[in-house]
């Protein structure tokens, strides 16, 4: 096999199988470290990483203006959105968190089509948003089986899913370096720092004792700077520039599944018979949507 063609297999299995584990990642994590302390340290390094790259590589510092953009983004995609998932990670099976998060496309069709930037959505896409919509609702329906299921978190993965779309939405309109690394590190160490401020107010720091955290929580967190912020994005930029983005757009379908399916099998998390339809439900709608574009 030609070596870019194992780069973009490796790429695709960083951003399947890597991004889907880390909805288990981050349950393992807050199980004993604060869960605004769990996002704020994984986007602070792996920023900082990012931006120090980028300026070894001759990258210029960014401008006030590319500031204020970044910390807007960093905002919408890593405050409320990792902070937000860890902490419904505290309540909610990961697996269930990751069908809600799964919404994320969808999300950025209706945005765009009410912001004005995209047309109306056609009539298959229109049809893929109300099955993923009604895929999540599935997940409240009661039966026997059914995991149970925090209405609050939920509803603040939802708003997570929205948040991480209009991010998505606004990176797009920005141009914060030419430099791929300080572009993409920027926004994550700004949001990591208000993360750690949030965290603050929150009383996470007077809370955190190191010698209660396990080697468990402390090795998902790891696992979480490296494999879902440096090397996920990494693969996702590279995917990006290499590859029709309706192929890299594909992750939004796996993941979930591969949460799924860890969430079972290493977290110990019940995989109702609903929670398997619904998953499928909101998965076709999700994949009628994306296909569509």
């Amino acid at each position: 096999m030609r070596r870019p063609a194992l780069w973009t297999l490796a790429a695709f299995g960083v951003i399947y199988i890597g991004w889907g584990s880390t909805f288990l990642a981050v349950r393992l994590a807050v199980e004993s470290i604060p869960p605004f302390l769990v996002g704020a340290s994984r986007n602070l390094v792996a920023g900082t990483v990012l931006v120090g790259v980028g300026l070894a590589a001759g990258a210029a510092r960014p401008t006030p203006r590319a500031v204020r953009q970044a910390f807007g983004i960093g905002s919408l995609m890593f405050v409320a959105n990792h902070g937000a998932i860890a902490w419904a990670s505290t309540r909610n099976p990961s697996g269930i968190t990751a069908l809600l998060v799964a919404t994320i496309p969808l999300w950025i069709v209706v945005l765009e089509w009410l912001g004005g930037t995209a047309d109306r959505p056609s009539s298959r896409s229109a049809t893929g948003i109300g099955l993923g919509f009604l895929g999540s609702l599935l997940l409240f329906w009661p039966a026997g089986d059914t995991p149970q299921i925090d209405p609050l978190a939920s509803v603040v993965t939802a708003g997570a899913a929205l948040s991480w779309a209009a991010g998505t939405l606004k990176a797009r309109q920005s141009h914060l370096s030419n430099s791929v690394a300080m572009a993409t590190g920027l926004p994550m160490l700004l949001g990591g720092m208000a993360l750690a401020g949030v965290a603050g107010v929150a009383g996470e720091w007077q809370a955190l004792v190191l010698d209660d955290v396990s080697g468990t929580a402390a090795g998902a967190l790891g696992y979480l700077i490296v494999v879902g912020s440096l090397a996920g994005f990494s693969a996702y930029l590279f995917l990006l520039r290499t590859m029709p983005a309706s192929r890299v757009a594909t992750y939004a379908y796996v993941n979930p599944v591969v949460a799924l399916v860890l969430g079972a099998w290493l977290g110990g998390e019940p995989l109702a018979l609903m929670t398997l339809l619904a998953a499928a439900v909101s998965l076709a709608g999700v994949y009628l949507s994306v296909s569509a574009r």
